[in-house]
């Protein structure tokens, strides 16, 4: 799907000196045991795109979560029209910047997979490390959390 959102933007790319793109697709999952009381899960899901351009001595960028190629569109649009703006200003003439070609990944190293864990085993683990915070009357409010969380 990424890959896809790409290829339509470069499609309809902007008539400008250079444009970056950026596409974030983040999934997360949370489980949270709050004074010995499971609370209801979490699930999260955000996608959204990221666009720069450089045009005419300026430099713009939008974002956008509509990721069909009319939202794609208008965010390009947007950019450019901040390029055209800053280009106005003087405050820094994008053609005297480098511009980026490196691409980068990261991925944090992982111990234990997220799904290699049972439901019940979180819980448990949520609920054993719940129950060693509460370790003074003067602590009145107290939780453990377990998360995951993806982004490509």
């Amino acid at each position: 799907m990424l890959v896809n959102i790409a290829r339509s933007f470069q499609q309809q790319a902007p008539a400008v000196e250079a444009w970056w793109l950026r596409v974030v697709d983040t999934r997360a999952q949370s489980l949270c045991v709050r004074q010995g009381v499971l609370l209801p899960p979490s699930e999260q899901r955000s996608r959204g795109v990221f666009v720069q351009v450089a045009d005419r001595g300026g430099i713009g960028y939008a974002a956008t979560a509509d990721i069909t190629a009319a939202g794609l569109k208008r965010a390009a649009r947007r950019a450019r029209e901040w390029a055209h703006a800053t280009a106005r200003l003087g405050l820094v003439s994008a053609s005297d910047l480098p511009l980026p070609a490196v691409r980068g990944e990261y991925a944090t190293p992982v111990a234990r997979s997220w799904n290699a864990w049972s439901l019940a085993d979180k819980i448990a683990a949520l609920q054993e490390a719940n129950a060693q915070l509460a370790l003074d009357p003067r602590i009145v409010d107290w939780s453990a959390r377990l998360s995951w969380q993806a982004a490509d």
